[in-house]
Parts: structure tokens; C-alpha cells; sequence
């Protein structure tokens, strides 16, 4: 058994839940970056590989997966150029910084317009706030949500890690179907899409229990809070988020719609099986 599905078995849904039904029919290209150690068995990489084809839908490469690295490289070609083609093919770009190879990927990947959008970067927190080439120079190219800083702790895969992972995937899942399905949300954001699929699958919610599938930053919360409140698609009562009065266009949405009971079932299959008292439901955090 996998470490990282041990992590994940300690929440009752993934945001990427509320996208299964792509799952079924396309996925989502990553390639995904990393130091390769010496032992296998203690390789980070595989952890998060497993993740994402599991339980996100996605179709995930490594750099030692493409073709042309496996073999000795020729006079009009180079490893980087191989690399950088493979990730404007991707959409999404997952780099886990730590040792020079992935310094020189972070640069060739954020210097090029064709694939900075897509480039997600862990960095260890010790590091956020160091002088350095790699803060000032490439991290510097990348917008600011585009860089989590988590505890890397030896490598091994931890629930800040599910968690930031979580969020980063599903959001590369909406912009990816944004213009097919998922129209019906009041302001077009991932965060207002995910704070309501998430009340209307945890309903009776805390902002607790919100603020953990955001993660560290809960800006986007709020303002999506605020503007599902605004037209009463949210309502607060006891202190709690439920689902308003107003239609939020979900019911035109069966295949999120679906998602989104499926969910619910299983939160409250949990919450019935807890002691009485319970009545928040746990999401990823």
C-alpha cells in the first residue's frame, strides 16, 4: 500500500471528486519533475504519481517516461529542449524542487510564455524567504500562486502535501472543462465553483471545514463566500453554510451534479457513523 493513500484515507473527499465524471472519458496530461533518489522505494515521485492517476484523472510522465531520454542524445537535440516540448504538451506542470536538474527545468519552463501558465512549483518552506538565484530569478517569472511552500519532511508524502496537490489539480480540471460544463456558477472562478459544490455536498458546513479544502490561503474563500451569499445561492444559518434559495444553474449540470451526491452520500454515510454530536463534515486539509 501506497503511504500517500493511507493520507488520503483520513478525509472524506478530494475536490478532485467533484470531477470524476471526466474522469471516465479524457485525462489530464502532467508531467511531473523530481529528483530521482537512490532508492526507489523512498521516491516521492511515485507517491504523487499514484495520487494523481488514482483518485485525479490524469495520465502522468516522469522525466525518465519520455521518449528520446532513454537513449543516447544526438548532435541536434538536447535533454532540455526534449523536456520543454513534452511540457507544452502537458497541461499541467508539477515540479518538486531539490537538486540542480530541477533548478535548470524551472528556468527553461518559466522563461517560455507557452508553458509558465501551467507550471506548478513545491518548494521546501525553509527556503521561502532566502536570497537566492532561485527566488529572485525563476520563481520570480511565475505568478505567486503558482509556488507552494510545504514541509518537505525527508521527502515523504504528508497531508499538506494531498492537500495543496488536491486544490492545484482541480483547478488545472476547470480550466480544462470550464468551457464545456461547468457554466452555471456565478462569477466563472474555480474558488466560487468549488466553495458551492462543496456546501451543497457538506451542507450544514463550518468555514472551518471550508477554509481546509482552500489550504493556507483563504482569500479566495472569502470572496467567493461572499459572492454566492450576494445572490442568495449561500445562505448562513446558525452559523453554518447551506445551499440558498436561488437556483445556482447546478441542476442543469447532471454530470457535476452526480459528483456532487456522490460526495454527500459519503459524508453523511461518515457523519451518521460518528457520535452524535458530530455535524461538520471533513473535508481535505
Amino acid at each position: 500500500m501506497y503511504q500517500i493513500d493511507r493520507i488520503v484515507g483520513q478525509v472524506d473527499f478530494l475536490a478532485n471528486d467533484f470531477f470524476r465524471h471526466a474522469h471516465r472519458w479524457r485525462r489530464l496530461k502532467v508531467f511531473l519533475c523530481g529528483r530521482r533518489p537512490d532508492n526507489k522505494f523512498n521516491d516521492l515521485r511515485y507517491e504523487v504519481k499514484h495520487l494523481l492517476t488514482s483518485r485525479m484523472g490524469c495520465e502522468v510522465k516522469l522525466g525518465e517516461d519520455i521518449a528520446g531520454l532513454d537513449v543516447k542524445i544526438k548532435s541536434d537535440a538536447d535533454y532540455l529542449t526534449i523536456e520543454v516540448g513534452e511540457a507544452e504538451q502537458s497541461d499541467l506542470v508539477v515540479i518538486f524542487l531539490g537538486s540542480a536538474g530541477t533548478i535548470s527545468e524551472v528556468t527553461a519552463f518559466a522563461m517560455r510564455p507557452q508553458t509558465r501558465q501551467k507550471v506548478i512549483v513545491f518548494n521546501e518552506a525553509a527556503f521561502r524567504d532566502v536570497e537566492s538565484f532561485v527566488n529572485c530569478g525563476p520563481l520570480r517569472m511565475l505568478p505567486p500562486d503558482r509556488i507552494i511552500y510545504y514541509e518537505a519532511r525527508s521527502e515523504r508524502p504528508t497531508m499538506e502535501l494531498v492537500t495543496h496537490l488536491d486544490r492545484v489539480v482541480a483547478e488545472a480540471w476547470f480550466r480544462k472543462l470550464r468551457n464545456e460544463h461547468v457554466p452555471w456558477f456565478c462569477d466563472g472562478s474555480f474558488p466560487t465553483m468549488l466553495a458551492l459544490a462543496v456546501v451543497n455536498a457538506c451542507h450544514p458546513v463550518s468555514y472551518r471545514d471550508l477554509a481546509r479544502v482552500f489550504g493556507e490561503d483563504e482569500t479566495p474563500l472569502r470572496r467567493a463566500l461572499g459572492a454566492l451569499i450576494h445572490d442568495d445561492i449561500v445562505a448562513v444559518d446558525g452559523g453554518r453554510y447551506v445551499p440558498g434559495r436561488a437556483d445556482s444553474g447546478m441542476v442543469q449540470d447532471r454530470a457535476l451534479r452526480r459528483d456532487v451526491s456522490r460526495v454527500r452520500l459519503r459524508v453523511m454515510g461518515k457523519r451518521l457513523k460518528s457520535a452524535p454530536s458530530a455535524t461538520a463534515c471533513s473535508p481535505g486539509r
